[in-house]
């Protein structure tokens, strides 16, 4: 199921360490998606379930995910599998009655994924690429399965800080699979390309500039803004305009 929801409320003083953090994992994602292009679907894994028990500490949930190579990751998130709409989800008396899963909330959350052995809800973005998972539990290293308390434990989850790192990193990490030409480090390296071109082009105007003055005897310009001093500089800015 793709990951659609923006990371839209990040404090500026983390931008940077946000930054450095999807910089890091586009760098993984573009090697290792070179070296993995012979992988087949077998090979992949479409449920989040197949790496995260009920019982699993997050130091062994941790290790798991860093043997996944980055095309389990991408086909995680963007194809987890979704129960049918016919799917009968089991029920649990909580709350006075009995309550189950709601597909609905798959469309409601984005980012929610459903596993059918553990019955169980989990945040994919979280699971992949939360950091310092030690300190996390519900969504993130265990399933939610509390269904009444989905009030109290599935809203505030969008508001924490480490699942829009999460979320952020997950969509650039998306986006570097499917368009790596657009990754960060590939676009700043192009930018940098066209700002050496740029200012060849500036350096070669100005000196092609100070040779015309030179041999048609114009002063460069100075401080005043008449005579010959003024026609050269006039001569500068009609060329940088063009630049």
């Amino acid at each position: 199921m793709p990951v659609t929801e923006k990371a839209s409320i990040i404090e500026d003083d983390n931008g940077k360490e946000i930054e450095d953090k999807i910089e890091h994992v586009q760098e993984l994602s573009v090697t290792n998606t070179a070296s993995e292009s012979h992988e087949t679907l077998t090979s992949f894994i479409d449920d989040i379930g197949s790496i995260i028990t009920a019982k699993m500490a997050p130091n062994e949930i941790e290790d798991k995910v860093k043997k996944l190579s980055s095309a389990q990751k991408f086909h995680l998130l963007k194809h987890h599998v979704v129960p049918m709409a016919d799917f009968v989800f089991p029920t649990k008396f909580y709350g006075g009655c009995q309550r189950s899963f709601q597909l609905r909330w798959l469309k409601e959350y984005p980012w929610m994924v459903y596993n059918m052995v553990l019955d169980g809800a989990f945040c994919i973005s979280c699971a992949l690429f939360a950091n310092d998972r030690k300190g996390l539990g519900t969504l993130v290293n265990h399933p939610f399965t509390k269904w009444h308390k989905k009030k109290a434990k599935v809203h505030p989850h969008t508001t924490f800080k480490y699942h829009q790192e999460a979320l952020a990193i997950a969509d650039q990490f998306i986006a570097s699979i499917e368009n790596p030409h657009a990754t960060v480090s590939v676009m700043h390296d192009t930018k940098r390309a066209e700002n050496i071109v740029r200012n060849r082009h500036i350096v070669k105007c100005i000196v092609e500039c100070v040779l015309f003055c030179g041999r048609q005897c114009i002063p460069l310009p100075e401080d005043n803004e008449g005579g010959l001093e003024g026609k050269s500089r006039k001569l500068f800015i009609l060329v940088a305009h063009d630049v």
